[in-house]
């Protein structure tokens, strides 16, 4: 069953908070699932990489998110602009997500400590 959620990327691990579509929050449009900064404020890390993302600031990380378009029964993955294509398939696979029903956008919101040039790292 596919997912929607949020997810980091650190180290080429993929940290996220995803649930069924049916468990979802889901207006007429969409259906979604978490916050990255609320889940980065109350994660407990259990190994090395989820130590280092707790390291530092919430968004010092690649990011993104899967979200559901209920109108036209497909997929949009939302992706930092660092998040390079063998990633995009390791998160599409992740969320179980079948590629012919799925749209990658790059998304502005979405900037990690590379990306943006006004990054700072108040971790």
């Amino acid at each position: 069953m596919s997912n929607v959620g949020i997810f980091f990327l650190v180290n080429k691990t993929i940290i996220s908070d995803k649930v069924e579509i049916a468990m979802a929050y889901s207006n007429e449009m969409f259906a979604e699932h978490g916050e990255h900064y609320n889940y980065w404020d109350t994660f407990k890390p259990t190994d090395k990489d989820e130590l280092l993302f707790k390291s530092h600031a919430y968004d010092y990380y690649p990011r993104g998110r899967v979200v559901f378009d209920r109108v036209r029964g497909f997929y949009y993955l939302y992706v930092d602009k660092c998040i390079s294509a063998e990633f995009v398939s390791q998160i599409s696979d992740h969320f179980e997500l079948k590629k012919t029903e799925l749209k990658v956008m790059l998304d502005q919101h979405y900037l990690c400590h590379l990306c943006n040039r006004f990054f700072i790292d108040d971790e």
